[in-house]
């Protein structure tokens, strides 16, 4: 009885693995970073407060509460999309065909949007600049 269970257990082992390449990132199209370069990270972790900028009040008050400024840009699977601006701090949408201070939204690109304005000018606005005044 005691072969027959040994013998069973023979037969259930799975196949041996097939042996590995010494290096298997030695074919990659990639290389990572030598490992000492790597120190800063365990050092000052990414995710820790004292990794981050600080936001002086001088930077804070440079902005005038009034100004529209292109935020965010998204563009749609279809083509569409719509435009993110802030104004006084606050966020506020802006779809297509919309008409804003004088501006009216007529395409969103990756990184920026498309306007016609007053007497047929048209401009481009990459996200991060104020919206201009319109005469």
């Amino acid at each position: 009885m005691m072969k027959r269970v040994l013998l069973l257990g023979l037969l259930l082992l799975p196949a041996p693995l097939p042996a590995l390449a010494a290096d298997p990132l030695a074919e990659a199209d990639y290389h990572l970073p030598p490992p000492a370069s790597l120190s800063a990270l365990v050092e000052r972790p990414l995710f820790t407060p004292s990794r981050r900028g600080e936001v002086t009040a001088t930077q804070a008050s440079t902005v005038p509460s009034g100004e529209l400024r292109l935020v965010g840009a998204v563009v749609g699977r279809t083509g569409g999309g719509r435009a993110l601006l802030l104004q006084g701090g606050a966020a506020r949408p802006w779809l297509l065909g919309q008409e804003l201070a004088g501006w009216r939204l007529q395409a969103v690109e990756p990184g920026a949007v498309r306007l016609a304005g007053p007497e047929g000018v048209e401009i481009r606005l990459p996200v991060g600049a104020v919206l201009p005044q319109s005469h």
